[in-house]
């Protein structure tokens, strides 16, 4: 086979790959209706993927660093953030165990993207597992890198949800359930209150000052005591810069600029 042919063969080849990644990526990907929320409307757009393990696709981790076969869930709306008022981010999907995240700002940026990554097991972004009884891992992430600091961040608040028959299963009160987020070198505690329940599902509220890898954990008394002499502290810690830009690449990028390059070799080769 002459290199000219090779060539040719590749790109077909090539190009079949590219239309593959893009049916995937369609048949994971939702787009929801518009979200009413406390300030403004906004869009969504929702990934779902398997929850069981095993087999690639779906997810996408985006320019965030997590595994994307780590995510089960990819939650993401565009919002207006302004200074001194509370903007309501409504997360919708039945995996997400987040139901708000209500920004206050401390300046008015515009609109910035606010996403949840619900995952399948501890982040990949973070050195080590949470203690006690995880109930869920999740990456939050607001705005582009460097965002999501006091700066521009006046006060966050997480209200997530946990199922009923977990914590009883687990023997646990609502009481003994608490978020924690990873600083960077630990897991931190932040301040969680108890914020309802209904026959599903019991509410509470986390407040937190920066954005990263989250936990919910069920922590017993006694656990929670031998957690903290460990070094887990019960503080919000310093501000932390969001790793997830508002622009991700589509799936097949990659692919398509392979194809670009093989492309003009190609025509090259015919003009020769």
């Amino acid at each position: 086979m002459t290199p000219y042919n090779l060539i040719k063969m590749m790109t077909f080849i090539l190009m079949g790959i590219l239309l593959s990644s893009i049916m995937t990526a369609t048949a994971i990907e939702v787009t929801g209706a518009s979200t009413e929320t406390n300030t403004v409307t906004g869009g969504s757009t929702v990934t779902y993927t398997s929850p069981s393990g095993g087999g690639g696709g779906g997810g996408g981790g985006g320019l965030s660093g997590e595994n994307f076969t780590n995510i089960e869930v990819n939650e993401k709306y565009d919002l207006y953030i302004y200074k001194d008022k509370v903007t309501s981010y409504r997360f919708t999907s039945r995996g997400n165990p987040v139901v708000f995240v209500n920004i206050t700002g401390n300046t008015s940026p515009g609109e910035i993207r606010t996403s949840v990554q619900v995952l399948k097991d501890t982040s990949t972004l973070v050195k080590e597992h949470a203690s006690g009884i995880v109930y869920r891992n999740a990456n939050i992430w607001v705005g582009t890198s460097g965002f999501a600091v006091s700066k521009n961040i006046k006060e966050a608040v997480i209200r997530f949800r946990v199922e009923n028959t977990w914590i009883s299963s687990n023997g646990l009160s609502q009481g003994d359930i608490s978020m924690f987020k990873w600083d960077g070198s630990k897991w931190i505690k932040l301040e969680t209150i108890v914020d309802g329940k209904d026959s599903v599902y019991s509410y509470f509220e986390a407040k937190t000052d920066s954005f990263s890898s989250f936990a919910i954990v069920g922590l017993k008394g006694n656990d929670a005591a031998s957690t903290f002499a460990a070094g887990v502290t019960d503080r919000a810690g310093p501000a932390q810069a969001a790793e997830s830009p508002q622009a991700e690449r589509s799936p097949g990028f990659d692919v398509a600029l392979m194809i670009t390059a093989i492309y003009a070799v190609y025509q090259s080769g015919r003009r020769k």
